[in-house]
């Protein structure tokens, strides 16, 4: 007798981020634009941005109800050339999966 074997995958994550401005003079304010496919499924989505003098990181618990677009302000960066790295991460059984997405920002000095 045969088998059948099914297998049952959970769908991609998909999470994005944008940089607005992506490239300014300092002292500037730019906000993250984070994206994600809402899932009953998604747990948090945790943000690090680190830079040659400032890092930070967040993470924001996240239901069925949360916004699909979150947005985050940086403020007053300092000149230097940073990475802002979300990630989206999702409870599937027993187990964890993640997504992550990466974003650059320029900040150039002034004179």
């Amino acid at each position: 007798m045969p088998w059948l074997l099914v297998v049952l995958l959970s769908q991609p994550i998909s999470v994005s981020v944008a940089a607005r401005p992506p490239a300014c003079f300092s002292p500037c304010d730019v906000t993250l634009e984070m994206r994600y496919q809402r899932d009953e499924s998604n747990d948090q989505l945790r943000v690090l941005v680190e830079g040659p003098s400032y890092s930070s990181y967040s993470e924001v618990a996240l239901d069925e109800s949360s916004p699909a677009v979150l947005r985050r302000q940086l403020r007053a960066l300092p000149p230097g050339e940073y990475e802002a790295v979300v990630s989206l991460i999702r409870r599937v059984g027993d187990s964890w999966e993640a997504g992550r997405a990466v974003t650059r920002i320029t900040v150039t000095a002034t004179e």
